[in-house]
């Protein structure tokens, strides 16, 4: 993900993502990630979002929250 290192805001919601692994190039300059409604499991390649950043994950059958547990604001976990 070579170009989107100033990337701030990505969103996409609804789209049958199951893995955001190749999120982790990019994941440490996010300030918002809307992954809502998509089929992703396993929030291990989210590890390097910084705490402030807004997740948004409602609608997911992750099974382990462990790697986003230090971010603030997460929607969808329990």
């Amino acid at each position: 993900m070579g170009g989107l290192s100033g990337l701030k805001i990505l969103r996409l919601e609804g789209n049958s993502i199951s893995s955001v692994d190749n999120l982790s190039a990019i994941a440490g300059n996010l300030s918002s990630l809307w992954l809502a409604f998509n089929k992703i499991t396993s929030v291990a390649g989210l590890s390097g979002l910084s705490a402030g950043c807004t997740l948004n994950l409602g609608g997911n059958p992750v099974s382990d929250w462990s790697p986003v547990s230090h971010v603030k604001s997460v929607t969808g976990r329990p």
